[in-house]
């Protein structure tokens, strides 16, 4: 069965089943299992998910018995084989207010995720998927990001903002973007001017938690939209004035325009 690399060019590890397993032992025969999965397959898989969806495998605080770091995973991963990478939380994004006494920690302590996902970003270089959804990464982790060359699909949605120097990176790209989905508290200054830069887009989404979005009226540009999702927030009145349908070219199919209403008061956000 493992010499068949149909069957595993395609690897996720989810924590669905891991959450009904509620002894100790069990619960580290599970992180074993799956760590001697990775071992014996890895250098075939193309296609990697980690979905952390119960808060049990990185976030989790303190970590339960026998857990790995994310990167004793990344790291068996083959450098010029894996083609997606898809790190992503459910629960990470928009917590409730009454619940950031318990969350706050354990953002902190979510940097387990990051200081070595920099590094492996860099040795990947034939990622043409990146999904960073609901974690927490560290500022080096969009950084190594311009490295990745041969990216068509870029997600990144952090529950605590992205860098400013995040436009810097996406002009590094090669215009070769096909899908590009950011999320945060607070979208850089910028962005849609880098955004501009990839001009064959067919999928965009820009959404901004705490602030009104730049004006996107320069978006209109792209030739090739065929989805654009815009969502900004804000503690204040916002009436933000979006492009109608009709500026667009003919080929955009979906056009979604949210307002979205952060759980956190302007004086409690985590930056």
């Amino acid at each position: 069965m493992f010499t068949e690399p149909e069957l595993w060019r395609h690897l996720s590890i989810a924590d669905d089943d891991l959450a009904a397993l509620a002894g100790p032992a069990e619960q580290q025969c599970w992180f074993a299992c799956k760590l001697q999965l990775l071992q014996r397959v890895a250098p075939i898989v193309q296609h990697f998910e980690l979905v952390d969806q119960n808060r049990l495998l990185v976030f989790r605080q303190p970590p339960l018995p026998g857990a790995w770091r994310v990167g004793q995973l990344l790291q068996l991963l083959h450098p010029y084989r894996l083609r997606d990478l898809i790190l992503s939380s459910n629960r990470c994004l928009r917590q409730p207010r009454t619940h950031l006494p318990s969350v706050i920690p354990a953002l902190n302590d979510a940097e387990l995720f990051a200081p070595s996902l920099a590094a492996h970003l860099q040795r990947f270089t034939a990622l043409k998927t990146l999904v960073l959804r609901g974690v927490d990464f560290a500022a080096d982790a969009v950084q190594s990001i311009g490295s990745l060359q041969h990216l068509r699909c870029l997600v990144l949605a952090a529950s605590l903002g992205l860098p400013a120097f995040l436009p810097t990176v996406l002009t590094q790209l090669p215009p070769r973007l096909r899908c590009l989905h950011l999320r945060g508290l607070r979208l850089p200054s910028g962005t849609v001017a880098a955004v501009l830069r990839h001009t064959g887009l067919s999928s965009l989404a820009l959404s901004s938690e705490a602030s009104a979005l730049e004006d996107p009226h320069p978006l209109t540009a792209l030739q090739h939209l065929t989805a654009l999702d815009l969502g900004c927030g804000g503690w204040g009145p916002v009436a933000p004035v979006v492009p109608q349908p009709r500026q667009f070219p003919a080929g955009l199919a979906r056009y979604d325009i949210n307002r979205l209403v952060p759980l956190r008061e302007p004086e409690e956000e985590f930056l």
